[in-house]
């Protein structure tokens, strides 16, 4: 654009003059987008279709809040008649300030992405703990599933990918397969539809690609590009952008088993970061496992790598997806049998060499033999032997069918303070997996079946992993206390 042109329309924001301009032509097809930095100062903004002042001044406000938070995001300026938009000739313009960082795509062989996306997801928490609820758009963000954001049709864009990669499944031959995806979606969506408008929400930047992030010193400081702002559904906002990757390179050379388990991993292990800032509600908890299994079967790069895995190998890829949709389908909740003899004596071992605590094993460190401490679980169950064998408990195991695998153990013990009558633990080499929240979830099934309404369950403070699943599966902070000279918390779970 030609200077004159420029200062025609910077005299309307009172900038009278510059020395430099960096146009950055983004257009996509005719929606025509010119951004000139002015003086590394400004942003001037030219945009061929249509914005209407209410949109920039959401934009605004929402960049307030952001910098109240912490992170860095361009204000817009106001021109003489007080509006953001000047029209010029054909165009809508707006001016931003300019933040003088570089982006993450700037500095891709230099920056540690786990240390920046940490403050990233840390941000996320914080935003989201502060302003859920707060001043909502109503423009949704494109993460949005069951309403639309402003580029889907008819349904959103999530939906329309698992559609294609269906008509894909059906393509390979894949029938019952595809039948399974689709029915896994509509069952998460079903659950999700009956209690979302209720969800806590915020309005978010939404485009957290590598040229929208700035760093200084190694480290996340703030988000440029606001185009795609819109109010999201937070767990939904949460999974989507702890979705992670699962590169061609960790597919072929891994087992699909392992492959799924260490994607989980790394998605629980961002999710934590930003759970580290904001704390779920009851409703939350109740669909967060929804949003997430509808992101890991149709998020666009999700399905796009699904089609590449089935193309390298069909058959390991289709274990893969099975593993995705039936994801806790794989694990049996049962009691202590001689057929589990080796995985228990394995499991003492494993525990030994590491040298932790055996919590909800009974007395298993105590039994070298497996055949005897599965006699001893036995007469635990039975209350008319219960007592000579140390007081009545009921011992479960957790086991992955796909292997036939002890993950983990659980224990409920009768006649003792109800703030201990709960143990569970998980293998040291199977953690980070879940596990231990489908150890406790199958524990308050099995109290409910026995008529319980709810439960007591304790823990110390500084075992962030245990109070995670304890929060996770509905538990309340109802007291503290000392146990043997061990602080405690104390913590009411309802089992609905």
């Amino acid at each position: 654009m030609e200077k004159e042109s420029i200062l025609a329309i910077l005299a309307e924001y009172s900038i009278n003059n510059y020395t430099e301009a960096q146009e950055i032509d983004s257009t996509c097809g005719e929606d025509y987008r010119l951004n000139i930095v002015i003086d590394k100062k400004y942003v001037l903004r030219i945009n061929g279709d249509a914005i209407t002042e209410e949109r920039l001044a959401s934009i605004d406000r929402l960049a307030g809040r952001y910098r109240e938070i912490g992170v860095l995001a361009p204000r817009l300026f106001k021109n003489k008649d007080g509006r953001y938009i000047t029209p010029y000739d054909k165009y809508f313009c707006y001016v931003s300030e300019y933040l003088d960082y570089a982006t993450c795509r700037d500095l891709l062989d230099e920056l540690d992405f786990e240390t920046v996306y940490k403050d990233v997801w840390k941000s996320i928490g914080r935003l989201s703990k502060k302003f859920s609820n707060t001043d909502l758009s109503s423009v949704n963000s494109m993460w949005t599933i069951i309403d639309l954001a402003p580029l889907d049709e008819k349904i959103d864009e999530k939906q329309d990918n698992l559609n294609m990669f269906v008509s894909e499944l059906e393509n390979y031959g894949l029938h019952v397969l595809a039948k399974d995806i689709n029915q896994a979606n509509e069952e998460a969506r079903g659950r999700i539809k009956k209690i979302y408008k209720n969800l806590p929400r915020c309005v978010i930047q939404g485009d957290l690609n590598l040229s929208n992030v700035l760093v200084d010193k190694g480290h996340f400081v703030g988000l440029i590009d606001f185009n795609m702002a819109g109010t999201e559904v937070n767990i939904n906002h949460f999974c989507c952008e702890t979705n992670s990757n699962i590169p061609i390179e960790e597919f072929t050379r891994k087992d699909a088993e392992t492959v799924y388990t260490d994607w989980v991993r790394v998605q629980n292990e961002a999710l934590d970061v930003i759970l580290s800032e904001y704390e779920l509600n009851d409703l939350e908890k109740s669909v967060i496992d929804d949003y997430r299994r509808i992101c890991r079967i149709s998020m666009y790069p999700n399905v796009m790598n699904y089609l590449s895995f089935l193309e390298e190998d069909k058959e390991k890829a289709v274990k893969l997806l099975k593993l995705i949709i039936h994801d806790g389908d794989d694990i049996a909740f049962i009691k202590p049998s001689a057929q589990y003899a080796k995985e228990i004596s394995d499991y003492r071992q494993e525990f030994l060499d590491n040298g932790d605590h055996m919590d909800g094993c009974g007395p298993l460190r105590k039994y070298e033999d497996p055949e005897e401490y599965i006699e001893v679980c036995m007469q635990k169950s039975n209350p008319d032997t219960a007592e000579a064998a140390g007081g009545q408990a009921e011992q479960f195991l957790l086991v992955r069918k796909s292997d036939n695998r002890l993950v983990g153990m659980a224990q409920y013990r009768f006649g003792v303070d109800p703030k201990f009558c709960i143990g569970y633990s998980v293998r040291p080499s199977e953690r980070r997996k879940g596990y231990a929240k489908m150890a406790l979830q199958n524990l308050l099934q099995w109290l409910k079946d026995q008529g319980q309404v709810s439960t007591p369950i304790s823990c110390e403070p500084s075992n962030e992993a245990s109070k995670k699943v304890i929060l996770s599966c509905g538990g309340k902070l109802t007291d503290t206390c000392t146990y043997k000279g061990i602080d405690l918390m104390v913590f009411e779970i309802p089992i609905e």
